[in-house]
């Protein structure tokens, strides 16, 4: 069985300073935009579609 380097993804992580999309419940919207903020992302909490269509179309230029 192949063994996880968690160490290096974590890196990777914060290194290249990751935005990640969720789209999860509002009664655990807070405990998953502190889960990814403490591994070192960025979270995108957005749950309106013009909302996420104007964050994607930021990280997409940038």
């Amino acid at each position: 069985m192949k063994r996880i380097d968690f160490e290096r993804i974590f890196d990777n992580i914060r290194r290249n300073q990751t935005m990640v999309h969720c789209i999860t419940i509002y009664v655990t919207i807070n405990d998953v935009a502190n889960m990814i903020l403490a591994i070192g992302a960025s979270p995108i909490m957005a749950d309106d579609w013009m909302e996420v269509e104007r964050s994607h179309q930021c990280v997409t230029v940038s």
